[in-house]
């Protein structure tokens, strides 16, 4: 079996799926790995194939698309020593290399290879909101949502939520935060971006990796407890049969091969929150990254994800912003001897 891996170079999780493959006794598979953040290359497409760097790629079985991040308009890359006067002047070779991208794998597509992801998903999925409306009308429970930048409107909202509402941006990836009232001036005004409402329900909040509708991990976590004995945020595995058909559902009304779903369960529901197409592990634990990635090498050349008794808890290794912002004001008075 013949898989390509595309992601840019310095792509950490990219690298790690190579290496879970290559280790897969009597997969027989050759994978290789392509640079998302180079240009086209020597790319040439004929009657007798599509070939980048003489490679010709479609005699790949198999491309993984990791990375491949579609934004209208292209947004400038964040970091403070950007300068505005050159990212304009790079704008048209950073628009003519996604359209490469994007050509390249409708291409693939076209020959018969298996695109993870293709490209039609991420255009689809970059308006969230709309890309959960679209599930919503094929039979995906989503929580009601609302995206305004006028106060009135998102009060209206809280209101007929009782009180109980989440915000995050409209675009891009970010987490949900709960709404209260005093956010209100800060978060809508005319002239700022609109943002994200949802409603809140009761239930565990869950990260579900699928493959073609079939679970790679299902991740649930504890939130931070601050105090005089403080306990970080624990991640644990979650096995959930009766999740499989909120799986099913969501694979077919997605049309995504590989997705990250964030999901709040209640009862015999599952609510979908956000639907990643582009997922990141990076931020668990090494057992459960370890864990997903096997089980992403194994469903990607077409063998079965064996099941395995379930990962003791794990503290995930990261300080809120709460705490890191206390631990520096107690600094600065112990450094200033107050």
């Amino acid at each position: 079996m013949r898989i390509g891996i595309f992601a840019p170079g310095q792509d950490q999780e990219a690298r790690t799926v190579q290496r879970a493959i290559s280790r897969l006794d009597g997969a027989f598979c050759h994978c290789h790995l392509f640079d998302l953040s180079q240009g086209p290359g020597k790319a040439r497409l004929d009657a007798g194939g599509l070939r980048l760097n003489g490679q010709d790629l479609t005699l790949l079985d198999l491309a993984y698309v990791r990375g491949f991040s579609h934004a209208v308009p292209l947004a400038p890359d964040p970091g403070p020593d950007l300068e505005w006067t050159v990212w304009q002047a790079d704008y048209p070779a950073k628009v003519q290399l996604q359209g490469f991208w994007m050509s390249l794998f409708s291409e693939l597509s076209r020959w018969g290879v298996t695109v993870v992801n293709p490209p039609e998903v991420h255009v689809r999925a970059f308006p969230r909101p709309l890309f959960l409306a679209g599930l919503a009308a094929r039979g995906v429970d989503v929580p009601p949502m609302l995206v305004t930048n006028r106060e009135e409107h998102a009060r209206r909202f809280l209101d007929r939520a009782c009180g109980k509402a989440a915000f995050r941006p409209a675009t891009g990836r970010a987490a949900w935060q709960a709404l209260s009232g005093p956010w209100m001036r800060e978060l809508f005004h005319p002239g700022r971006p609109p943002v994200w409402l949802a409603e809140t329900r009761p239930g565990p909040h869950l990260r579900a990796w699928l493959y073609q509708g079939r679970p790679l991990a299902v991740i649930g976590h504890h939130a931070p407890v601050p105090g005089p004995t403080e306990r970080l945020e624990t991640v644990f595995e979650v096995r959930d049969p009766g999740l499989s058909e909120a799986f099913a559902r969501i694979h077919e009304a997605s049309g995504a091969p590989l997705v990250l779903a964030h999901l709040v369960r209640e009862g015999d529901r599952a609510w979908v929150y956000d639907l990643d197409p582009d997922p990141l592990s990076h931020w668990l634990p090494r057992a459960f990254r370890s864990r997903l990635v096997q089980a992403l090498a194994l469903s990607l050349v077409g063998r079965p994800v064996p099941e395995q008794p379930l990962l003791p808890p794990a503290l995930r290794p990261f300080l809120p912003a709460s705490r890191m912002l206390a631990d520096l004001f107690a600094f600065e008075r112990i450094k200033h001897g107050d």
